[in-house]
């Protein structure tokens, strides 16, 4: 790491929600089991395996909607996968119906102060599961892609 000054350009300057990575499941492994014996998943580990809540994702071989790309991988910086609002902190994300709080998989608000401005999530929260839709398919395979 090295000092850098402020450049003037939102992505180099800011701290960012951005999707670094994906992966399509092709495996949901739920037997404590079956978990274990990935010693190297953090989800692996005896705390994890004892709660009945614990999944571990497997990813599929290849993605169905594009056979070149490998179930799983990182992706390289786009503005295409910046959630963060120009111009707003990181837990402010751009306004999208594909991850509005209508169509989030769990119990998440919006609390945006202004939510003409965007969708405001924070937390400690690594997956951000959404309800299946042509319009989010299209959104993801755009993301990858």
């Amino acid at each position: 790491y090295t000092y850098c000054r402020r450049t003037g350009d939102f992505y180099c300057d800011n701290d960012l929600q951005v999707i670094w990575g994906y992966l399509q499941v092709g495996k949901i492994i739920e037997s404590p089991k079956e978990q274990e014996q990935l010693w190297w998943h953090p989800h692996s580990c005896k705390s994890r395996t004892s709660n009945s809540t614990n999944i571990i994702f497997a990813a599929s071989d290849k993605l169905s909607f594009d056979k070149s790309k490998p179930g799983a991988g990182l992706l390289s910086f786009d503005e295409k996968r910046v959630l963060t609002a120009k111009g707003c902190n990181k837990a402010t994300w751009k306004v999208n119906s594909v991850y509005d709080d209508k169509h989030i998989l769990a119990n998440r608000k919006n609390n945006a102060k202004d939510s003409s401005q965007g969708i405001y999530y924070a937390g400690i929260w690594q997956e951000l599961g959404l309800s299946e839709s042509e319009e989010c398919s299209s959104w993801a395979k755009s993301i990858i892609v």
